[in-house]
């Protein structure tokens, strides 16, 4: 199935992302056949950010195969990905059998070096969860990571992940608690997912 972005006044990005893009689209993925996005020159030229609307998405640049969205939790995660002006289209499925939602934002503003350079280590973070979690966990990381969230946005999101760390290294009291503050500091965002 094929969908060219385009157009304006899509309205704002989450709240929990806190991008500044110049559209967005809701785009529904059903079944296991992916979704296949073409871009213009003008969205392939500024920063992209694919999120999960409440369903596990896997992504794919240009069929260099598929990967899970996994910053900062499974169903609700983002990537954000850097112009591509190489790229052409930008496939998606579904995670499990059922279908899901993803908001595409087009034609956002760069964040700032530092932003980026944080967003970069938490996303390979994120990516590395499971192998990081069975192998070595080094939960010293994903503390360097809160204390050194740029925005609140961030620092919340980088707690989450450390609380579903917590959880996959059976330590449930520290998840138990880090979720339940992570909670009301998501909703205070305005983040109501």
């Amino acid at each position: 199935m094929l969908l060219t972005l385009g157009g304006a006044g899509f309205g704002t990005p989450a709240a929990a992302a806190s991008w500044s893009c110049l559209d967005h689209r809701d785009v529904v993925v059903e079944g296991e056949s992916p979704r296949v996005l073409r871009l213009s020159a003008a969205e392939r030229a500024a920063p992209v950010i694919i999120e999960e609307r409440g369903g596990e998405l896997l992504m794919s640049i240009d069929d260099k195969g598929f990967r899970h969205l996994t910053y900062p939790m499974t169903r609700y995660a983002w990537r954000w990905l850097e112009p591509m002006e190489d790229s052409t289209q930008i496939q998606l499925k579904a995670g499990s059998t059922a279908d899901t939602i993803a908001r595409i934002h087009t034609r956002c503003t760069l964040p700032d070096e530092s932003r980026r350079a944080w967003l970069t280590k938490a996303q390979s973070l994120a990516d590395s969860i499971d192998r990081h979690v069975q192998a070595n966990p080094h939960m010293a990381d994903f503390d360097r990571l809160v204390d050194s969230a740029p925005t609140p946005a961030d620092r919340v999101a980088a707690m989450h992940m450390r609380a579903l760390v917590w959880f996959l290294l059976n330590d449930y009291l520290s998840s138990a608690r880090a979720f339940a503050e992570v909670g009301p500091m998501w909703l205070a965002l305005g983040d109501r997912t």
